[in-house]
C-alpha cells in the first residue's frame, strides 16, 4: 500500500497540499482528478517520494518515503511525470532502455532487451524503436516516456515472489489522440490486474470514470470528495469544482460519458 496521511506541504505562504489523505493498494487504479493548480502533481510527487512533506508521511509498504535509498524506490514504483523533452538526441530503444539498470544485476542483457521491446510493443512505438526521439511528435513522445516506465517495472511482474511494484503517471494522455488515450488506460487496467498499484494524474472525466477504480477530486489543495466515479462526479460537486454543470452519463456497450450543458 501508498498512502498520504494527513499530508501537507507549503511552498512559502503558499499551500499546495492541506491535510490530505490517500491511499492506493496493489492492484487498482486510482486518480486524481481537480482543475488546474489543485495539487494533483503535487500530491503524486508526495506519494513517489519526489518531493518532501511540511506536515504528515508518505508511506510505501509502511514504511516512510524518505527511509528508502534512490535504488530501493526505483525497484518499488515507476514515475512518469509531465515533462518528457530531453535535451539530447537518443534513439527510442534507447530511452526506453534508460530504466534497465534498476535491474542490471539480476537479468542478462538479452532479458533486459526483450523486457524493454514488450514495453515498446505494449504502448505502441516499437516500429519507432531506431528513430531519434527528439524528432517525434508530443504523443509519441509520451508513449515513448510511458514505455520507458513500464519497462521499469516489467523484470518485477517476471518475478512471481517479488512484491507487485507502483506505477505513476502524471497525465499520460494529454497529447494522445483518442485511441491511444484510451488505449494507456487499458494498459495501466491490465498492469493492474497483475497486481500493480496504478496511481494516475487525469483531466479527462470521462477517461478516469471509465478505468478507475477510486477517485480523488481536490480543489485548491484539499480533498474535497472521494470514492467511486458515481461517488465522486456527481453534478453538483462537478459544479462546485470546476465551475461546469455537467452529467455523467453510461449507455450500455460504451464507455461513460460527460455530458456538459450549455451555457456554462
Amino acid at each position: 500500500m501508498i498512502e498520504l496521511k494527513n499530508a501537507s506541504i507549503q511552498f512559502g505562504r503558499y499551500t499546495a497540499l492541506n491535510n490530505c489523505n490517500i491511499q492506493v493498494n496493489r492492484g487498482e487504479v486510482v486518480t486524481l482528478l481537480g482543475p488546474n493548480g489543485a495539487g494533483k502533481s503535487t500530491a503524486l510527487k508526495a506519494l513517489s517520494g519526489d518531493i518532501a512533506l511540511s506536515e504528515g508521511c508518505a508511506q510505501i509498504n509502511g514504511t516512510d518515503v524518505s527511509s528508502y535509498s534512490d535504488k530501493e524506490l526505483a525497484s518499488l514504483r515507476a514515475v512518469m511525470t509531465q515533462s518528457y523533452e530531453l535535451m539530447f538526441d537518443f534513439l527510442v530503444k534507447e530511452v526506453v532502455e534508460m530504466a534497465s539498470f534498476v535491474h542490471a544485476e539480476a537479468f542478462s542483457k538479452k532479458q533486459l532487451i526483450d523486457f524493454s521491446e514488450q514495453a515498446m510493443t505494449m504502448t505502441d512505438v516499437y516500429e519507432l524503436k531506431d528513430k531519434n526521439f527528439n524528432s517525434l511528435s508530443g504523443g509519441q513522445k509520451q508513449r515513448v516516456q510511458l514505455a520507458r516506465v513500464i519497462n521499469q517495472i516489467l523484470p518485477i511482474l517476471d518475478d512471481e515472489h517479488a512484491p507487485r511494484p507502483y506505477l505513476f503517471i502524471d497525465e499520460p494522455t494529454s497529447s494522445l489522440d483518442l485511441y491511444h488515450q484510451y488505449e494507456v488506460m487499458r494498459i495501466a487496467t491490465k498492469l493492474a490486474e497483475k497486481g500493480v498499484g496504478v496511481i494516475a494524474v487525469l483531466h479527462d472525466l470521462a477517461l478516469a470514470a471509465s478505468f478507475s477504480d477510486r477517485l480523488y477530486l481536490l480543489s485548491q489543495g484539499n480533498i474535497v470528495a472521494s470514492g467511486s466515479s458515481e461517488e465522486v462526479l456527481k453534478q453538483q460537486q462537478v459544479f462546485e469544482t470546476y465551475g461546469v454543470r455537467a452529467h455523467l452519463q453510461h449507455q450500455g456497450g460504451f464507455y461513460p460519458s460527460i455530458q456538459i450543458a450549455k451555457g456554462n
